[in-house]
């Protein structure tokens, strides 16, 4: 996919940096409705702890607007009878505190955590098998931040889309569809990235904080029943992303 220069969004989110911004026409920020305002960070607690001891309210009025949405209207991956108009299996949880950052965890989920330092954890779900949400925060090794991830990330598409252009037949596989995605998340600067992935879903959000960079990795198969609905949730709960101080 042809890249002109500018940034543009695409719709519908590990490395080891943040990603954001990307391209030479500089962009301001997109900020929706589910990247409102961004609570006070909880206090400190062990990663094991039932749950954190700040109910962030406003945080949850954001994602439970946001689920709602995502669970209005009809969707190509919904099987015969779904309801167009149905409640989200996923906005009873709780803020979890893990190593450098927090999110919301619906209590049907199943955590992971395999490392309490930084912070890393996935999030699996009985009624969406094929779906996955995964956090990873790595030291950022480059010093170059989310936007040094991102153009790299677009330097190397360049390099493909290029190879494709002049290609006698063997064509080289994308390394992103389409440029990402300047968004803001809670008053912090992130990108979303969708990773070229065949028959699936491969999203990553990317945030950055000196001298760390977080990614939020949704993915999905493509014939997930409700995979549509279950990405849009799987974004929401991946916005609920927060550093902690």
């Amino acid at each position: 996919m042809p890249y002109s220069g500018g940034v543009r969004r695409t719709i519908v989110t590990a490395s080891s940096v943040a990603i954001l911004s990307i391209a030479t026409t500089a962009c301001a920020p997109h900020t929706d409705a589910a990247d409102a305002r961004r609570p006070a960070t909880p206090a400190a607690q062990p990663v094991d702890s039932a749950r954190a001891a700040a109910t962030m309210p406003a945080l949850l009025d954001v994602l439970h607007h946001s689920l709602a949405s995502c669970n209005s209207g009809s969707y190509p991956s919904d099987p015969p009878g779904t309801l167009a108009v149905r409640a989200s299996t996923w906005a009873t949880g709780a803020i979890r505190s893990i190593g450098r950052v927090s999110l919301f965890v619906p209590d049907s989920a199943h955590l992971t955590v395999t490392d309490t330092a930084l912070g890393a954890f996935d999030l699996a779900f009985s009624d969406c098998p094929g779906c996955r949400l995964g956090v990873a925060v790595a030291v950022d090794s480059t010093g170059k931040g989310i936007d040094g991830l991102v153009a790299a990330l677009v330097t190397e598409q360049r390099a493909v889309d290029s190879a494709n252009k002049n290609s006698r037949g063997i064509m080289q596989f994308d390394v992103i569809d389409g440029p990402p995605a300047p968004i803001v998340v809670g008053g912090e600067r992130a990108y979303t990235i969708d990773d070229d992935c065949g028959d699936c879903l491969a999203r990553r959000i990317v945030f950055g904080r000196s001298p760390y960079i977080a990614t939020v990795s949704i993915s999905s198969d493509d014939d997930v029943p409700m995979g549509a609905r279950h990405s849009c949730e799987m974004e929401a709960l991946g916005k609920t992303f927060r550093w902690r101080e």
